[in-house]
């Protein structure tokens, strides 16, 4: 078996979050380098940077379409921003990478 280059990775993970729910989400890898400069810019630039899809539910409890705008409301809330964080970074260091 051999490794794989891809120029776009993704994973996909359950996160946790303090109330008690949880979520499937699909983060991008980024390289190293722009991993670096986006945490410099705080942690909701670097979730807008890795995370690209959420399940996130409406009122109704029905799948809310996912957009910059759905991701936004959810990182708005410290306790959530900090349970993507944690999900991305666990996810990293126990290897739960596709490529």
């Amino acid at each position: 078996m051999a490794l794989r280059i891809a120029t776009s990775r993704t994973f996909t993970t359950t996160a946790h979050f303090v109330d008690g729910q949880s979520a499937k989400v699909v983060f991008r890898m980024l390289p190293d380098d722009e991993i670096d400069r986006v945490q410099g810019e705080g942690l909701q630039a670097m979730l807008r940077a890795t995370v690209a899809h959420i399940d996130v539910e409406g009122e109704g409890g029905t799948l809310v379409e996912f957009d910059a705008e759905v991701l936004d409301q959810v990182i708005g809330n410290a306790a959530d921003a900090l349970s993507l964080s944690r999900a991305y970074n666990e996810a990293i260091i126990t290897g739960k990478l596709g490529n």
